[in-house]
């Protein structure tokens, strides 16, 4: 049975959906990382193999004449050819679409508009691609020195002002209470003592869910992080959309738990875009990366 595949590719796991040329789902399957920037070729390879290999024992006997696969990673020099040396040999399949896993939402667009992506989950970065095909990527760089209004930075935020008020340095703010209860600690310095024993990063990122509690019950210190992550947030949107020289009609894609449940930062960048880019589009992404690679492999079939 012939069959199209999209696969989104993370650091850590990778991801695949299989669906028949009606659009009929027929599987997934879930597989190690596809990342080349953190894997070896030979562990890349046989991460994916393995994932195939799984795909097709869930949907039976198929024959892939389409693929689109997102990876993280394929930036790198050289990867993009490696990932489809390697699809092929696997899968026979050349009619192959590889790109950076940020770029899914993107071309899965049903529009030949420029189309901006912001992302503010864990971590944060835009990426705008001009319908001219200039692309371009800002932020991103990681909580260490970036990803200004992520869910890690607005968490991080939020424990400064905690340790503030603990000081007597700033003011009293309910986010002291919410976070001593969410970590069940005593003091403040309980919490700075298990946010450095073994304490993630995607854990830390989650705790920021914490200042819109605050933010419902008008705690200023909480909406204020609220309203300044939003804002860098928009900044390097902006940044992104001028460097890409976008015209005045083009689409923004809201992707991320940030953008998409903090109900001030959601608002709050809404209200500067339509300050801003009044005729811009402002689209909400509900939907799975690997279900926007499906719909490219979708795309691309049909260009053959």
């Amino acid at each position: 049975m012939e069959c199209i595949i999209g696969i989104d590719g993370g650091g850590t796991k990778t991801y695949a959906k299989a669906y028949d040329l009606e659009g009929n789902f027929l599987g997934e399957a879930i597989g190690g990382s596809s990342n080349l920037c953190s894997n070896s070729d030979e562990v890349v390879e046989q991460n994916i193999r393995l994932l195939i290999q799984s795909l097709v024992e869930k949907c039976g006997a198929v024959e892939p004449v389409s693929i689109c696969i997102g990876t993280a990673g394929v930036s790198a020099v050289g990867a993009e050819s490696k990932i489809k040396t390697i699809l092929t040999s696997i899968t026979g399949c050349d009619n192959l679409v590889v790109i950076g896993d940020m770029e899914l939402p993107i071309l899965a667009q049903d529009t030949n508009r420029s189309t901006v992506a912001i992302i503010a989950g864990t971590g944060s970065i835009v990426l705008a691609h001009n319908k001219d095909g200039t692309t371009v990527r800002v932020g991103g760089w990681g909580h260490i020195v970036g990803d200004e209004g992520s869910g890690y930075w607005l968490a991080k935020q939020a424990i400064e002002a905690i340790m503030r008020e603990f000081d007597k340095r700033g003011e009293k703010t309910a986010l002291t209470k919410l976070f001593l209860e969410h970590l069940n600690c005593n003091s403040p310095q309980d919490i700075i003592r298990v946010i450095h024993g073994e304490f993630n990063k995607s854990q830390f990122a989650s705790m920021a869910y914490l200042l819109d509690c605050a933010a419902k019950i008008e705690d200023r210190v909480a909406i204020k992080i609220l309203v300044q992550g939003a804002t860098l947030l928009f900044e390097l949107l902006q940044t992104a959309i001028i460097a890409a020289n976008f015209d005045d009609e083009f689409d923004i894609i809201f992707i991320g738990g940030v953008l998409l449940k903090s109900e001030i930062i959601h608002t709050t960048i809404r209200q500067l875009v339509t300050e801003q880019y009044p005729n811009a589009k402002m689209i909400d992404q509900h939907n799975e990366p690997v279900d926007c690679a499906v719909k490219i492999a979708s795309k691309q079939r049909l260009k053959k």
